[in-house]
């Protein structure tokens, strides 16, 4: 992402992510509310990861630091109407018999006063949300390395070798913080973290080319394929590759 642009494609990117809270999320709350929110999450645990991504990369590029879970879920939360809670209407059926038995016995329908109007006060309001569960967002933490390993490749096509040591320290804070994970409990946990691993081996790979090679660099390459190949014959078979945000 080019300077001269970088603010406005970010505004950009916080109005898209900002109308996907107002509408895709906010109806997931309202579809969910009153029910069990993890019976349903694997429903939609993925798009939530790619959400995590996509708004944690727009906050790294923004200030170089990533939100709270606690914080992201808060913006997961709405305010709506209270529903109405109406009296339990007779079946029509029901009402049809009772006017013909008064007709034919004859009688006289009782007149009721209706009861009095009162003012109309201000609708209460009920407090609804989406969950975002903590292993969700630490998977799509786990996904948003291979967007800062791109941005550390391309820091280096452009001359910007102070960005590429910044990039590389922050996740190699990342890969600390998911190695001290102990119990996961989380199938799609280990896949993150081998691709987070991956991830940090080529940035840190940049960062040496900088420093043994200074400013020709870029002429020599970003990355190590022989290291890379050695760790990638650990990969799994068929693994998905991650084809990455970009603004």
């Amino acid at each position: 992402m080019k300077k001269n642009n970088q603010a406005q494609v970010c505004e950009e990117a916080k109005n898209r992510l900002h109308t996907l809270c107002r509408t895709h999320f906010a109806t997931i709350a309202k579809e969910l509310h009153g029910l069990d929110p993890y019976q349903f999450t694997r429903a939609y645990t993925a798009g939530m990861q790619e959400f995590i991504e996509a708004y944690t990369f727009y906050e790294y590029a923004q200030s170089q630091n990533i939100s709270h879970w606690k914080g992201l879920q808060e913006r997961l939360r709405y305010k709506i109407p209270e529903p109405k809670k109406g009296a339990p209407v007779p079946p029509a059926g029901e009402k049809v018999e009772e006017e013909q038995a008064d007709a034919e016995a004859g009688g006289e329908t009782m007149e009721t006063d209706d009861p009095p109007v009162e003012p109309t006060s201000p609708q209460k309001e009920i407090e609804i949300s989406c969950l975002l569960s903590p292993m969700d967002f630490v998977l799509g933490v786990g996904d948003l390395s291979g967007e800062i390993m791109r941005k550390c490749i391309n820091s280096l096509g452009s001359g910007d070798v102070e960005s590429c040591f910044e990039h590389c320290r922050f996740m190699q804070e990342l890969y600390k913080g998911f190695v001290s994970v102990g119990n996961p409990r989380s199938r799609d946990f280990n896949q993150k973290l081998f691709t987070l691993r991956q991830s940090l081996l080529k940035s840190e790979n940049v960062c040496y080319n900088v420093k043994v090679r200074g400013g020709e660099a870029a002429k020599w390459g970003s990355t190590d394929d022989g290291g890379a190949a050695s760790f990638g014959s650990m990969a799994r078979e068929n693994q998905d590759e991650d084809e990455g945000v970009f603004f």
